[in-house]
């Protein structure tokens, strides 16, 4: 069953602060400003259509001994593997002057983490971003700044969580040691297949600062998706909370992984009938391919 907190499509960011701030607080409410320690760049239309790829491979961590085994059960559980490639998912601190809030995110490159688009614009103030990959209440394998933004123009109407993707630029190659995923634009002909695994860190099981892991997840047919070109947004079994934006949706085939979709929020509709459909929404498309390609070679 998903997990869901609003009745329309809701992000899942979660916020953590020492002035109390709400978790559904607005850009407004921010007042307290500070000068970004990072870039940000917003890719105009021409360059977030520009896509030439639909894979991109992974790369294993140089020590063998980090690679995982298959562990847990249905349903979100703690994860508790130390292993590749569990440990390439991690949390993205976010901060302000006065206030600190908590994403998910997924290394796909040495210096690269793939997240929501959301996490990154949501609040005003924002002046640093980190991630930590593998974190479990501490930086486990270290942690990194964030140096550069890189995120989508804003799309329109259901196209919206198709373009809620961002790409963060580390000062520190943190994938060299851990690995990271390859990342592929989805198909259809897996729709019902229960072979997906989401990786991430809800407030509602230990404040956010735990990694969840859900495996057996699989791509709904009950909701039409992939109205987008064909290639996103898709709709999920996935359980989810606040926290888990920018959760990995990954496949495995032998010993590679692939993101197909980060995890934008929960959305809840209803029917002529009065049957109300629950589902989590991925980002996904060629677009995510492309950049991710892009940008390990313009931040090597």
């Amino acid at each position: 069953m998903v997990n869901f907190y609003f009745t329309t499509v809701v992000s899942a960011l979660s916020l953590v602060t020492a002035t109390a701030i709400p978790a559904s607080v607005s850009k407004s409410h921010h007042q307290a400003r500070a000068d970004p320690s990072f870039a940000l760049t917003i890719l105009s239309e021409d360059q977030f259509n520009n896509t030439t790829l639909t894979v991109l491979k992974g790369s294993l961590p140089t020590d063998p001994e980090k690679r995982a085994t298959i562990i847990g059960e249905d349903d979100r559980h703690l994860s508790v593997n130390d292993k590749y490639p569990y440990t390439a998912v991690g949390r993205v601190g976010l901060s302000g002057v006065d206030w600190g809030a908590g994403c998910s995110g997924t290394l796909v490159g040495p210096r690269h983490v793939l997240t929501a688009r959301h996490c990154v614009m949501e609040y005003d103030g924002l002046a640093t971003i980190e991630f930590s990959p593998g974190y479990d209440q501490t930086p486990r394998f270290g942690s990194s700044k964030v140096t550069h933004a890189i995120t989508t123009p804003e799309l329109k109407d259901e196209c919206i969580s198709k373009s809620d993707w961002a790409i963060l630029i580390l000062e520190e190659p943190l994938g060299e040691k851990q690995g990271w995923f390859g990342v592929k634009s989805p198909t259809q002909d897996k729709i019902g297949s229960p072979e997906f695994k989401t990786l991430g860190y809800p407030v509602d099981l230990d404040n956010g600062y735990r990694p969840y892991l859900m495996e057996n997840s699989s791509i709904i047919d009950e909701w039409v998706g992939f109205k987008c070109g064909g290639t996103g947004p898709f709709y999920t079994d996935t359980d989810s909370n606040e926290g888990q934006s920018g959760s990995p949706f990954w496949e495995t085939v032998g010993q590679d992984v692939y993101v197909w979709g980060v995890l934008s929020g929960g959305i809840e509709a209803t029917g002529d009938n009065g049957f109300k459909l629950l589902a989590t929404v991925f980002s996904s498309g060629p677009e995510i391919v492309s950049h991710v390609n892009r940008l390990q070679q313009e931040f090597p």
